[in-house]
């Protein structure tokens, strides 16, 4: 099992003591969901962003942000 040690960065596979692998989906496509995401791709998981609406942050940015953001995360 995985646990969560202090920060994002700090997720290790319990048993063995190794970085995490692999992939992650994330619901949400708000300031947490792509927040958390992008902490996930930095740790060089793939991710999947799940979203009822068509771009990230559509409750405060709009469709070119929405964009730009969503390319960060590829």
């Amino acid at each position: 099992a995985a646990k969560l040690e202090g920060r994002m960065h700090d997720l290790v596979d319990d048993r063995e003591g190794r970085r995490l692998r692999g992939r992650g989906v994330v619901i949400g496509a708000g300031l947490l969901g792509v927040e958390v995401a992008a902490s996930l791709r930095q740790m060089r998981l793939h991710v999947e962003l799940v979203s009822v609406h068509r771009h990230p942050w559509s409750g405060f940015a709009g469709e070119e942000i929405g964009a730009f953001v969503a390319g960060s995360l590829r």
